[in-house]
């Protein structure tokens, strides 16, 4: 690890992809973020990943994902006092609707755990720009630090590697 380590919460899609049967340049991408950024970063995960992994109907899927989660070796996050009251200013804040719950879980969880970045393949939801100014506002008017919201590409090139 590097001398100062940022802590990267890795959202459920990031490891969704090391499982996917479709050999694209993000399943590459991915790979080469786990094995070069996770070597000098520390890589967090909370129960909510653990549970979509779980719920992954394909049961040869799902033990790959299992194996492939455990082989990074990412800290788990307890999930703290405020984690439901954080979800829901979230989904306030952006005026989301409750369907999206466990996305806001993965950004409190983020938040609350004081995570540098949030890494997500969500770009539709969570890795994209009106997110990060939703969160930005929500964290600096409670003067929380805001994670920086990315896919694994961008996360990298935050942090100064070049992985794609």
């Amino acid at each position: 690890m590097t001398k100062n380590p940022r802590k990267l919460y890795i959202e459920t899609s990031v490891w969704k992809r090391l499982a996917d049967p479709a050999m694209d340049w993000r399943r590459r991408a991915t790979f080469r973020f786990l094995r070069t950024v996770g070597r000098h970063h520390q890589l967090l995960v909370s129960h909510v990943v653990r549970k979509e992994i779980d719920q992954t109907p394909d049961q040869a899927e799902r033990k790959l994902l299992r194996r492939r989660l455990y082989a990074a070796s990412p800290g788990f996050l307890t999930p703290p006092i405020h984690l439901k009251a954080t979800v829901m200013e979230l989904l306030a804040s952006g005026g989301w609707s409750e369907r999206k719950f466990q996305d806001m879980q993965h950004l409190a969880f983020a938040i609350l755990s004081k995570a540098d970045a949030l890494v997500s393949w969500d770009v539709g939801d969570l890795a994209r720009p009106k997110t990060r100014r939703i969160v930005e506002k929500w964290c600096r008017g409670r003067r929380l630090d805001s994670p920086f919201l990315g896919t694994p590409l961008e996360v990298a090139r935050w942090l100064g590697f070049e992985i794609g």
